[in-house]
């Protein structure tokens, strides 16, 4: 409306100067069709009135618009690209609540201070995500560690001490590693306390043992003297000291009683005679059944050779060597043929062996 009031103001100078009819065909014209380019400044245009209508699309630059112009009502949605958003403009008021997804933190943005306490749950830490590193000393309790979890490997050698064995643990033997087992380490006990292995030990006291086996066969010998030999006939008179001989009559038989270990096997009898002259002697181990009384001949000397002073007769073919004291008693039997004392019974010896310690 400025313009058209500016307008007709020139038209009305120029019909003073012009004749009526040109006047009237410049007053019929558009104002726009009589105003040269650049010709009308900010002064000729009232005050609000250039309307959106009046712009051309994009004819509004950055120096038109005034500092602090635009509001938020002027933005479009989605308008602000991150292009458009200054380095640091973006703070923690203009942030909403619950708005900061995964996506939106840069790897490793997240100090240690800018976590409050207690922030971190199980939910939020990935499995097999947490190293040695990230456990305090001392962190890890028993009620943290499952059941089974503590492995052979797990345990550095020699931290297990004796408060931490249960008084209940009954460690198998096979536990136990023989060659370093040493009786120092064994609490209130010295080396010389226990029985070695090999060599000649001295003990003190009673030794008790459950089960005693050698690892090997151990030889034994039992002797017999005869003077522990009585007449199986009490008619038959004889004499008895260092040696033995009959003193009347003829053949006469003479016993002892023997104890031998159960289990032991017996390998050999001898027997020491003197015969000089005349008859002969021999010696039999013989064992007796507890429950019939039945005798059986384990093993016989053989007869005494006259002529031949001292010598001893032995037998090695033992029938049913094992000793079973359990179902046997056993006893020596010597014979003599004649009374002489050129013929006299000498020492019986008898010869097993064994692998355990008799009961």
């Amino acid at each position: 409306m400025k313009n058209e009031r500016r307008t007709r103001s020139v038209a009305r100078w120029v019909a003073s100067l012009l004749s009526i009819p040109l006047l009237l065909s410049m007053i019929a014209m558009p104002a726009t069709a009589i105003v040269a380019a650049n010709t009308v400044n900010s002064r000729m245009i009232i005050d609000g009135h250039v309307k959106t209508a009046d712009l051309a699309d994009r004819s509004v630059t950055t120096g038109k618009i005034g500092i602090g112009a635009v509001t938020k009502n002027n933005i479009a949605l989605k308008a602000v690209k991150s292009g458009r958003i200054a380095d640091g403009a973006i703070t923690t008021a203009k942030i909403r609540n619950g708005h900061i997804r995964t996506n939106n933190i840069a790897k490793g943005a997240i100090k240690s201070d800018r976590i409050a306490d207690g922030a971190i749950t199980a939910a939020k830490i990935r499995r097999g995500h947490v190293g040695t590193e990230e456990i305090a000393l001392g962190a890890v309790r028993s009620g943290q560690l499952a059941d089974g979890a503590i492995t052979s490997a797990k345990l550095r050698n020699g931290t297990i001490t004796d408060a931490d064995i249960s008084s209940n643990a009954k460690i198998s033997a096979l536990k136990i590693d023989e060659v370093g087992l040493n009786a120092d380490t064994i609490d209130g006990k010295n080396a010389s306390d226990f029985v070695g292995k090999s060599g000649s030990q001295d003990l003190a006291g009673d030794l008790t043992a459950q089960n005693f086996s050698y690892s090997a066969a151990k030889t034994g010998y039992l002797s017999i003297h005869p003077s522990a030999l009585v007449p199986g006939d009490d008619e038959i008179k004889f004499k008895r000291g260092i040696w033995l001989n009959k003193v009347n009559g003829g053949a006469g038989d003479f016993y002892a009683p023997i104890s031998l270990p159960n289990g032991a096997t017996v390998v050999a009898l001898r027997y020491s005679v003197y015969d000089t002259e005349f008859g002969h002697t021999w010696a039999a181990l013989i064992r007796v059944s507890h429950s019939s009384m039945s005798q059986s001949t384990m093993a016989n000397s053989g007869n005494s050779v006259t002529g031949t002073g001292w010598t001893v007769l032995t037998d090695s073919s033992i029938a049913n060597p094992t000793v079973d004291n359990d179902n046997y008693s056993y006893v020596v039997k010597v014979r003599l043929s004649q009374a002489w004392t050129t013929l006299r019974a000498g020492n019986i010896v008898i010869k097993y062996t064994y692998t355990t310690m008799e009961k």
